[in-house]
């Protein structure tokens, strides 16, 4: 092989190692902030019930009594694509008391709860808003909380810079009860080439054009 030949595989060969070099890459953790606000509907049939938030609330499951810890609110999730996170609590449902309740022993109606998701690599937040059906027996002391959408099926969160999300919620029932939530991170956002990565392509580029030069002066 000649030195003119060499001189071109050469560059040729740098050229692909640096156009391989500066192909999209996705580096996980990343970080997703959140927040939530939560409503009742109008025309709740009697009393509707506290959502409460915080450290060491006291919930019932199969009628025994346990204390947890909900997610704060702002939240943060640190996430790798395709691992899910746990099953985490989100807040706290506690029926109006019995002395609060008049003309009927049943309370139902709708919640709504609006999160706003945010990616820091991304030009805006996401919004979702979702809805439970809350209902409180006060007969046999038992109320439920059951969510009308992103139980069987996740709800998708897409972010501008190609990030997707999703997440799933889980119904709760029994008495002082708490609905989950987990996320899972199902794509990355899109790379963009580093700077060094694109001043190596170029060099490279640029020795190709050289290489081609010579060869015709020749």
């Amino acid at each position: 092989m000649t030195t003119k030949n060499r001189t071109l595989a050469a560059a040729l060969l740098t050229g692909a190692f640096v156009l391989v070099a500066a192909a999209p890459a996705f580096a996980t953790p990343i970080t997703v902030n959140a927040s939530y606000t939560t409503a009742t509907a109008s025309g709740f049939t009697g009393n509707a019930p506290t959502i409460v938030t915080g450290n060491n609330l006291t919930i019932f499951n199969g009628g025994t009594s346990s204390n947890i810890n909900t997610l704060g609110n702002p939240f943060t999730e640190t996430l790798n694509v395709g691992t899910p996170t746990a099953d985490q609590y989100l807040f706290v449902v506690e029926p109006a008391s019995r002395s609060g309740v008049s003309g009927t022993n049943t309370a139902t109606g709708t919640i709504n709860v609006d999160f706003t998701f945010t990616d820091p690599s991304a030009t805006s937040p996401v919004n979702i808003i979702v809805s439970g059906v809350y209902t409180a027996n006060y007969n046999n002391d038992t109320d439920s909380f059951v969510w009308t959408s992103g139980t069987s099926t996740p709800i998708t969160i897409n972010f501008a810079d190609g990030a997707v999300l999703t997440m799933t919620l889980v119904s709760a029932s029994d008495w002082d009860i708490s609905p989950e939530v987990s996320f899972v991170l199902t794509q990355g956002p899109r790379s963009v080439p580093e700077p060094a990565s694109l001043a190596l392509l170029g060099s490279a580029l640029l020795g190709i054009g050289l290489t081609r030069r010579r060869r015709q002066r020749v």
